[in-house]
């Protein structure tokens, strides 16, 4: 097989290059949280659960309202504080319970009903 039909992953990062990888690539501050809270958040969570699902949110977009990025990277013109990032991702996970119950009870319906009819 060629070598080049393989993706190449980014090597892993451990907490602290996390840390600075944020600071420096993604203009994410540590004032409202600050870094010794974001290493706990990161650890118990994940960086790719707590950053990667809304880092386009901060990056900047084109005129059609879409992600720029240079060398495949995105830009970021403006700081953002950590919290920002971990508020998105506790929002979402309080709205995947809701979807989750929701879901049940809807199946729980359709099965009674379905039990009805055969």
């Amino acid at each position: 097989m060629n070598q080049n039909t393989f993706q190449q992953y980014k090597p892993a990062k451990n907490i602290l290059e996390q840390l600075q990888y944020l600071n420096e690539k993604k203009r994410v501050q540590f004032n409202e949280m600050n870094k010794e809270m974001a290493e706990n958040k990161l650890l118990q969570y994940n960086y790719i659960n707590v950053i990667t699902p809304f880092k386009h949110k901060f990056a900047k977009l084109d005129k059609k309202k879409e992600v720029e990025k240079i060398n495949g990277n995105h830009i970021y013109e403006k700081d953002v504080e950590f919290s920002e990032y971990y508020h998105f991702f506790i929002d979402e996970r309080k709205n995947i319970q809701l979807l989750l119950k929701i879901y049940l009870i809807l199946k729980y319906i359709l099965n009674q009903l379905l039990l009805t009819i055969f």
